[in-house]
């Protein structure tokens, strides 16, 4: 005959086994930190649009979901680009073959291109009517930070004294300001917690200014202010800190 205390310790422990399993994306609404890689194609706009071409971004994101769906974000990416519309800021130091003479007497090897930077803290929330699970669906998410955008220049060699060292900044065009981002896409978390991800569209709207103190096209300070524009298609890669749910349950 079985004592009364195990007895009672075997009944106690299966009313505590309900509480010990671990949660589940497929019928819980959880609570969690996430880390995401993401990556995008820029569409830019107006001002923007008006010095660059089509670019890419890539970046990481830290993510917290609350049980109430109810998700904050913090995002760094870093952007980068080929080309630059509009009057070219090296043109008064290129030869008539386009190119530049090194101190050898020799064309210079550079490439140039657009580089930036986007920092953003955004709040939003998962809609999960029709999803498949409660922590995923339709998202929507909004916030405000840092966008930095220049025209990037890049001499091998080092042996081409007009882009050298501080020299570069007088054709580079810095420009930096205060943004606003809006997203609206689809979150995906899988049931057994692998293959989460989300894919939608992003808009940017910044307020730069040029930030170097002197032009060497222009011949002076440009004390230029742009509206920038940009729409991105993105998509991430999420992982979670929870706990997997296990495949077995143990009878006793």
């Amino acid at each position: 005959m079985i004592p009364q205390r195990i007895l009672l310790f075997f009944v106690f422990i299966g009313t505590m086994i309900p509480s010990l399993q671990s949660q589940s994306f497929r019928r819980d609404t959880l609570s969690f930190t996430a880390l995401s890689a993401t990556a995008g194609i820029c569409l830019p706009m107006a001002d923007l649009g008006s010095r660059y071409n089509f670019f890419g971004q890539g970046g990481a994101s830290f993510i917290m979901k609350l049980s109430n769906n109810m998700l904050l974000v913090t995002e760094g990416v870093v952007l980068y680009g080929e080309g630059y519309r509009g009057d070219d800021p090296l043109r008064l130091i290129l030869n008539s073959n386009g190119t530049i003479t090194n101190r050898y007497g020799q064309p210079a090897e550079f490439s140039r291109g657009m580089r930036g930077m986007q920092i953003t803290f955004k709040t939003g929330y998962i809609v999960n009517r029709w999803a498949h699970n409660p922590n995923s669906g339709i998202t929507f998410l909004g916030g405000a930070g840092f966008f930095q955008s220049q025209y990037w220049i890049d001499q091998r060699g080092n042996n081409v004294p007009q882009i050298m060292g501080n020299y570069v900044k007088g054709y580079d065009r810095l420009s930096n300001g205060f943004a606003l981002t809006q997203f609206l896409g689809y979150t995906y978390f899988h049931n057994k917690n692998f293959g989460h991800f989300y894919a939608g569209i992003e808009f940017t709207e910044a307020w730069t200014k040029i930030r170097r103190d002197w032009d060497f096209t222009l011949m002076r300070r440009d004390d230029s202010r742009f509206f920038e524009l940009m729409a991105t298609f993105k998509i991430g890669w999420i992982i979670t800190f929870i706990q997997r749910e296990s495949e077995e349950v143990y009878y006793y």
